[in-house]
């Protein structure tokens, strides 16, 4: 299999709908139908390329299997590879401010939320009024805690979205701004933070996803050195692997924090899953 093929089938691997060519000239290809797929290659002195996807953030490189392969040449390979990381940082930098505009632009002109509702949060039995509204959606701010660089929407059924092209690693939405952060809390939705906040009046921020609770909990511990960090984790106790509970530890590791997840009663329902979840089945009699 050579190189072309090789990158081809990674991309396609990523959910990339590309089916070549492949043009090995040293220059940021974008590819895909929404073009999230990228690639970077060279053809001298060997076949090398970079590829990748955006919106999952896998990159891989491949090298053309040679035996006749010079220090020279290896040296002039790492010197692609490095050029080939600039361009991928400067086209990812532009990508982002980009979509950062655009998403400032839709909050700008997004409904606030105040006194309204949504079916989400109504289904969830949660209330935030700094949200905004977007026709159906609701519209969440991902920041870095003073700029928006990306936005989540909500439809009325649940299902989520990011904006296309935003950066979201590393960014978060803090609910409870004018509390002490002497404890805070970090979760992975919406929903779960804002029940954490009502339950314990301290501040959350939401890392909108398992895997961006490592980057902001450092990131909060940078921010806030003294405070005490509690990752209230997901407890995805029917997938294999626990993605919830062993991403939530691995950020309390990583951080200097401690963990938490929600304690279920005997009789709770197996496909219960995070403290939103419990909130709302210990609360399903109210009226």
């Amino acid at each position: 299999m050579n190189v072309e093929t090789e990158v081809i089938a990674t991309l396609q691997s990523c959910g990339v709908a590309y089916s070549g060519p492949i043009v090995l000239d040293g220059n940021f290809h974008r590819v895909g139908k929404n073009k999230s797929g990228w690639y970077i290659g060279y053809s001298t002195p060997i076949a090398v390329c970079v590829c990748g996807d955006w919106k999952t953030g896998v990159s891989e490189k491949f090298i053309e299997a040679r035996q006749d392969i010079t220090p020279k040449d290896r040296q002039r390979i790492a010197q692609q590879m490095r050029e080939a990381a600039a361009q991928r940082e400067a086209e990812l930098k532009t990508s982002y401010e980009k979509a950062a505009n655009q998403c400032r632009l839709i909050w700008r002109h997004a409904e606030p939320m105040g006194q309204q509702s949504h079916p989400y949060l109504v289904r969830k039995n949660v209330l935030d009024e700094d949200l905004r509204i977007k026709g159906s959606q609701l519209v969440v701010p991902v920041t870095d805690g003073e700029k928006i660089h990306s936005l989540q929407f909500i439809h009325p059924d649940g299902e989520k979205r990011f904006y296309p092209g935003g950066r979201v690693k590393g960014m978060h939405y803090r609910v409870g701004l004018n509390l002490s952060t002497e404890r805070v809390l970090v979760c992975e939705g919406l929903a779960t933070g804002l029940t954490l906040l009502k339950d314990t009046n301290v501040p959350v921020f939401i890392a909108f996803n398992a895997g961006n609770l490592r980057p902001v909990a450092r990131a909060i511990r940078m921010a806030y050195p003294a405070s005490e960090i509690i990752i209230a984790g997901d407890d995805d106790r029917n997938i294999p692997g626990n993605p919830g509970a062993t991403k939530a530890r691995e950020a309390a590791i990583a951080s200097g924090a401690t963990v938490a997840f929600p304690r279920w009663p005997e009789d709770a329902p197996d496909d219960l899953t995070d403290f939103n979840d419990l909130a709302c089945w210990l609360n399903r009699g109210a009226v």
